[in-house]
C-alpha cells in the first residue's frame, strides 16, 4: 500500500506538553498524525501584528472621550447638546472598535 502522505514532520515537545497532546489525542479518538493534521489545517489562525499596541490605543481613545465627556457636563451653553450628541456617536464607535478588538482576541486566543 503507497501512502498518501509522503513527507514526514518532526518537532520536540517537553514532558508536560506530550501529556497534554497524548490526552487530547485520546479524548479527539483520532490518531496523532490526524489530531495534529485537524490542528493546523482546520482551525483559522490570525495573525495581528502589534496587538497589545492597538487595544492601547484604543484604550487612551476612550480615556479622551471621557475627558471630553466631563468637559461637557461641566459646561453651560448653546453648543452642549450638539457636542453631547457628537460625543455620543463617538462612544458608540469606540465601543464597536474595542468590541471587535475582544472578539479578535478570543479567536486568537480559541
Amino acid at each position: 500500500m503507497t501512502r498518501k502522505r509522503t513527507k514526514q514532520n518532526k518537532f520536540f515537545l517537553d514532558e508536560m506538553e506530550q501529556k497534554k497532546l497524548g490526552k487530547l489525542v485520546t479524548q479527539s479518538k483520532l490518531s496523532k498524525s490526524g489530531y495534529i493534521r485537524k490542528c493546523i489545517f482546520d482551525k483559522e489562525i490570525i495573525v495581528i501584528d502589534d496587538l497589545k499596541k492597538l487595544v492601547t490605543e484604543v484604550n487612551k481613545i476612550g480615556v479622551n472621550i471621557n475627558q471630553i465627556a466631563k468637559k461637557i457636563n461641566n459646561s453651560n451653553g448653546l453648543g452642549q447638546k450638539m457636542a453631547a450628541k457628537s460625543l455620543g456617536k463617538m462612544s458608540e464607535t469606540y465601543e464597536k472598535v474595542f468590541d471587535e478588538i475582544f472578539e479578535i482576541m478570543r479567536k486568537v486566543n480559541e
